[in-house]
């Protein structure tokens, strides 16, 4: 099912592929906390995902549809396409929908802690096995850190939700939320593979922007379907104007988000993206202090400072992937992103 793995050039990556997941990170945080806010007022999450991704293929479809009609991009092979519909079907139908409504059951911090857990244990295994990428010491290592920070941000989250999980068990959620915790890996490890499987379009030359189109765009076209067929327009009259705004806010973060990862996916490995990426754990409480007056520990402190240690290794030894014509593609998208 893979393509050959292109030999490492030489030339270190540059600043900029290094800084997309970062930015994206930071954007899926918030993204994240309207996300949160949505599960405050416990609407459908079937129509709020589904707006969201939406918006998200929108945005990509219009830049699509623009560089197939300048002939700066080709529509995919069906193999891609057939293994882009898989993945998405799965992640949208399952991991979105999973990840929202455990924001209403066990938090946001142990609910993103969790998530991350599967995609730190899949992408390495994935990433291997589609993409052909080995890990380096330095990416192990960062690995190995990433692991340490959900244990410590895992644990300072617990104990600054105390009360709530006390709640929780006394009002006989607790199965249901250790149900969501592993539901939540489950959505970690179909966001990997995601992941990997744009990794994989983006080596065989397919446009990011398809991605960002057509991984959403069964998202959108599945839920806000299937809502429509199950209870029409009743489900829409019930938002309130707030629900959409946070939606449609939700929805652009969202779509900027994944076309930083996307690009990140065409010029670094998927397990330093990954670690990268892992950056959330870091931002979201931090966002949790300074929006929602939630407090800081020395778990959670120590946790953050795992965090940036495991991404300052992984970037230590960052080289660009791909042969002379993926070099002069990079140069292609800076220039005309600028």
């Amino acid at each position: 099912m893979s393509d050959p793995r292109p030999e490492e050039n030489s030339r270190p990556v540059s600043c900029w592929f290094l800084l997309l997941p970062f930015c994206s990170a930071l954007l899926y945080v918030l993204c994240y906390v309207c996300m949160r806010q949505l599960a405050e007022t416990r609407v459908n999450p079937f129509v709020i995902v589904g707006i969201r991704e939406g918006i998200t293929a929108i945005g990509g479809a219009a830049v699509f549809v623009f560089l197939l009609a300048g002939k700066k991009a080709a529509l995919p092979k069906m193999k891609y396409v057939l293994a882009f519909l898989c993945s998405s079907i799965a992640l949208q139908l399952v991991g979105n929908i999973v990840q929202q409504k455990s924001l209403e059951v066990i938090g946001m911090g142990i609910s993103t802690a969790t998530c991350w857990t599967g995609q730190l244990l899949w992408t390495p295994v994935f990433g291997w096995f589609l993409l052909r990428e080995k890990l380096t010491l330095r990416l192990t290592c960062s690995l190995i850190f990433a692991f340490a920070a959900l244990l410590f941000l895992t644990a300072g989250t617990q104990m600054q939700s105390g009360a709530e999980t006390v709640e929780r068990m006394e009002t006989g959620m607790c199965s249901l939320a250790v149900v969501y915790v592993f539901l939540t890996v489950l959505a970690g490890f179909l966001m990997a593979t995601s992941n990997c499987v744009v990794r994989w379009m983006n080596q065989g030359g397919v446009s990011p922007f398809f991605a960002v189109m057509f991984l959403p765009g069964v998202g959108g076209v599945l839920l806000l379907g299937w809502e429509l067929a199950a209870h029409g327009m009743a489900s829409f009259y019930a938002l309130s104007s707030a629900d959409y705004f946070y939606t449609i806010l939700a929805g652009l973060t969202n779509m900027t988000a994944f076309i930083a990862l996307t690009f990140s996916l065409r010029y670094l490995d998927a397990v330093r993206v990954c670690v990268i990426m892992i950056s959330q754990l870091a931002l979201a409480p931090t966002a949790g202090c300074l929006l929602f007056g939630e407090t800081m520990n020395g778990l959670i402190l120590t946790g953050i400072v795992l965090v940036v240690t495991g991404i300052l290794i992984s970037t230590g030894d960052a080289k660009q992937s791909g042969n002379t014509k993926q070099a002069e593609a990079a140069d292609q998208m800076e220039t005309e992103t600028l």
